[in-house]
């Protein structure tokens, strides 16, 4: 009898104040799962500018993937999406969980995060957490 591959589910984690509910949501998909949980923080040129707010709240979030399991992992560039992508194939993610920010492309009409992961990522499952701090309108 064949058994199943272990489901390893990976956070990409940042300083935004919804990336808590997306810890939140992997460390509960990797708990169902009986999976991994790896934490993958993207370090930009942009790092060492980082608001210190922001900094605070990325320490949280990365302490929060800890107390969840998670094994932490960084890597540098500038293409965030390629370097999750890239993570991903090269360490056998099998699901990846990130959020959706509430603009879908920035200023100069190049895709998001959300739009090229799967592009990228093409045999991976995606998992696209909203950010809770968006209008609804029902």
């Amino acid at each position: 009898m064949k058994t199943q591959p272990k489901e390893h589910i990976l956070i990409c984690l940042s300083s935004s104040p919804s990336n808590v509910k997306i810890i939140q949501t992997a460390g509960e998909m990797a708990k169902a799962y009986q999976g991994t949980l790896t934490a993958l923080f993207v370090e930009t040129p942009d790092y060492p500018y980082m608001q210190p707010e922001d900094q605070k709240r990325l320490q949280k979030n990365i302490e929060l993937a800890k107390q969840l399991g998670a094994s932490l992992e960084q890597v540098s560039g500038e293409d965030i999406s390629y370097q999750i992508a890239e993570y991903a194939r090269m360490n056998g993610i099998t699901k990846i969980v990130v959020g959706q920010s509430s603009t879908m492309r920035n200023v100069f009409g190049t895709k998001a995060l959300t739009e090229r992961l799967p592009e990228l990522a093409p045999d991976t499952e995606i998992f696209i957490i909203p950010d809770g701090n968006r209008n609804r309108s029902y």
